[in-house]
């Protein structure tokens, strides 16, 4: 379980069975990155985990990260821990954030920028989410979660002096805000 510093966050654990309708919940402990849930045996589980964050102004906790496990086999003895990798949800309706700073240089090498897509599709996600690109960086409060391959490009007088080609993942319900 990953840790991340939204103001109130929690995990929730559910595992459902085959052909059983309702899920089993498990709790979590966030000080050693572990949960129990109690199993069945005999049947094929299905653990699902969820960090779910409430932030200022959200009504409700909403999902920004999740994961999987499904066993192979029914399920006979439990005698190890397994480990569940979780990720940042990206979905077709979801969105997320873009705060991305650049670094400014000491000496004035530019004084414009540009950043757009690459491909049609997400121009139209771009250009939709009214993202800011200034000589500070590239903002937006809400665009089309996905990783986008925006060019870049740095000009001082109107003249180019450096471009380059990032891949900017945005998550569900998520800021990007660091560089990789």
């Amino acid at each position: 379980m990953p840790s991340y510093d939204y103001s109130d966050k929690k995990y929730v654990v559910t595992a459902t069975a085959q052909g059983e309708t309702n899920p089993v919940s498990g709790t979590g402990d966030t000080s050693n990155d572990t949960f129990s849930i109690p199993l069945e045996l005999g049947k094929i589980w299905t653990i699902k985990i969820e960090l779910q964050k409430q932030e200022e102004g959200d009504a409700d906790y909403i999902k920004v990260m999740e994961g999987s496990y499904t066993f192979t086999q029914a399920l006979t003895e439990v005698n190890a821990g397994i480990n569940i990798e979780i990720r940042p949800t990206i979905n077709a309706n979801g969105t997320g954030k873009i705060a991305l700073d650049f670094t400014t240089p000491t000496s004035e090498l530019y004084d414009s920028v540009s950043a757009e897509p690459v491909s049609t599709e997400q121009k139209a996600a771009w250009n939709a989410a009214a993202v800011s690109v200034t000589t500070s960086g590239i903002n937006t409060d809400s665009i089309k979660s996905g990783v986008y391959s925006v060019t870049i490009s740095f000009k001082k007088s109107g003249i180019l002096v450096y471009a380059t080609m990032q891949e900017i993942s945005v998550y569900d319900n998520m800021t990007t805000s660091v560089w990789d």
